[in-house]
């Protein structure tokens, strides 16, 4: 009885090891889950804080610099007609001729970087350069932009995400496989909506992905969308 007793709880105790056994592939899922999900806030976070810290320095400085106080200031962005604003931005560029097209670039690599909604802008493109010219202005002017922010994440938030990343294998192995396909993942998620461009412009940079074959995946899957915005800049300029 002794010996069945031990057997029996030998057997309760191997049980429960295999029991534990496998659950430890389902606590470390649950735990890489959890790990990403606090990492993908933290990215969002320091992505979105930095943005808003730009802009609230380009705001300070605005205000320094034309002599206005903060509260003026904002009382008249409350008061400003964004269309008519766009318009006669439109109407500035147009009358500026060839130095346009530089000027026009500026204004949308701070809008990108800045995380501003650029579609108008895409569209203005067509108004003010036509299809072919304006896709080729708003193209590079967005592939120069995700460059620029790119390096941004890789210099400052590299770092953090290897350190972030240094306890799970599975992670690892994800950016590993990033770095391998870099070229096609690009392409693939900037032909879908899938990521918004300005914020993945920054997630790109903290990934293992070659800077070479993600200006090259941004310039090739970013022009099918780029050229259907253009497009309606110009139809309406033919409309009007």
């Amino acid at each position: 009885a002794l010996h069945r007793g031990r057997g029996g709880a030998a057997r309760r105790h191997g049980g429960a090891l295999c029991l534990r056994g496998q659950e430890k592939p389902h606590e470390g899922a649950d735990g890489d889950i959890e790990q990403a999900e606090a990492a993908e806030g933290l990215v969002q976070k320091y992505v979105l804080g930095g943005l808003a810290g730009l802009a609230t320095s380009g705001y300070f400085g605005y205000c320094a610099y034309t002599g206005q106080s903060p509260v003026d200031v904002a009382v008249a962005i409350s008061q400003t007609d964004v269309q008519q604003a766009l318009k006669d931005l439109v109407g500035y560029i147009d009358g500026l001729g060839p130095i346009g097209y530089i000027y026009f670039s500026v204004v949308y690599v701070v809008a990108e970087m800045l995380a501003i909604p650029a579609i108008p802008l895409a569209a203005s493109a067509g108004y003010l350069f036509g299809a072919a010219k304006g896709t080729l202005v708003v193209l590079l002017s967005a592939t120069v932009a995700a460059a620029g922010a790119f390096v941004v994440g890789r210099v400052l938030l590299r770092s953090w995400v290897e350190n972030l990343i240094a306890g799970s294998r599975k992670f690892q192995a994800i950016d590993e496989a990033i770095s391998r396909k870099g070229f096609q993942l690009v392409l693939l998620l900037r032909l879908s909506p899938l990521l918004p461009f300005s914020i993945s412009n920054y997630l790109y940079g903290m990934t293992k992905v070659d800077f070479g074959q993600y200006v090259a995946g941004t310039l090739l899957g970013f022009a099918p969308g780029t050229l259907a915005f253009v497009m309606t800049g110009q139809v309406g300029r033919e409309l009007s």
